[in-house]
């Protein structure tokens, strides 16, 4: 067998100081690896988690707004339909709107109510029928009175007369309304007017 030879004293040390060496920079190169993991996690954790937080949260709102979309879709048709069928009540809306401010009752005569009341209800689409002051509710030394009007006309129409009675300022309040049938619908109400407002 061949010549196996005692390593020197000094190729000793220097492979022990190498291997001291590598052991350190294992060491070193551990902690490093480790080190640098837990700031991919970190980093990871304080990135993606509100990015996959924020993603999860306009799904949802993308999820809700397909929905809300595909219910208009559905109630659209129905919509269409309603306002054709209400185009009637939209004007009279309107008209109400811009009747709402104004006064019908010009005259401070009593005889020139059943004229007013009247034209204030033509203009809404109702006919008076019946304008007569009750003298026994008259409060003496003072103008204000029971007033009981009676007309026909259609029913969706009386809104609009109502906002002209509120509009109205010698008009105080509204005793009474109702509906009665006979020959056909008729309307009567009962108003308390004071003509000195």
């Amino acid at each position: 067998m061949g010549d196996v030879r005692k390593p020197s004293e000094k190729a000793v040390k220097t492979h022990n100081a190498n291997a001291e060496i590598v052991k350190k920079l294992y060491k070193r190169a551990v902690v490093t690896a480790a080190a640098g993991a837990c700031v991919v996690l970190l980093l990871l954790a304080l990135v993606l988690t509100p990015l996959h937080i924020g993603v999860s949260k306009t799904r949802k709102e993308i999820f809700d707004f397909r929905n809300a979309h595909k219910k208009q879709e559905t109630l659209y048709p129905a919509y269409l339909e309603l306002l054709a069928a209400n185009a009637d009540l939209a004007s009279m809306l309107n008209e109400m709107q811009n009747n709402a401010g104004r006064s019908f009752i010009s005259s401070p005569e009593i005889g020139r109510l059943p004229e007013e009341f009247r034209s204030a209800m033509s203009s809404a689409g109702l006919a008076l029928k019946t304008c007569v002051p009750d003298i026994d509710s008259v409060t003496k030394g003072e103008r204000a009175f029971n007033l009981k009007i009676g007309f026909t006309g259609d029913f969706r129409r009386i809104p609009m007369f109502l906002s002209r009675l509120e509009a109205e300022k010698k008009v105080v309040r509204i005793n009474k309304f109702k509906a009665v049938y006979d020959n056909g619908k008729y309307y009567e109400m009962d108003l308390w007017v004071n003509m000195d407002t």
